[in-house]
């Protein structure tokens, strides 16, 4: 499946895995991922995904 950035959906997605991944433990200890660059918020909600496997 592929998502056309011109739908608007990708700017929608970003913003609700920046709220997601600032909502996590300690989220803004060092930065907050409503800021930060999205490959960090992906790597935060990675490593999120990895520890709860």
């Amino acid at each position: 499946m592929g998502i056309q950035r011109s739908s608007g959906l990708m700017s929608v997605l970003a913003a609700a895995a920046r709220t997601y991944a600032a909502n996590l433990p300690g989220a803004q200890t060092y930065s907050d991922p409503r800021t930060e660059d999205a490959e960090a918020v992906a790597t935060r909600l990675y490593l999120s995904i990895l520890e709860h496997r």
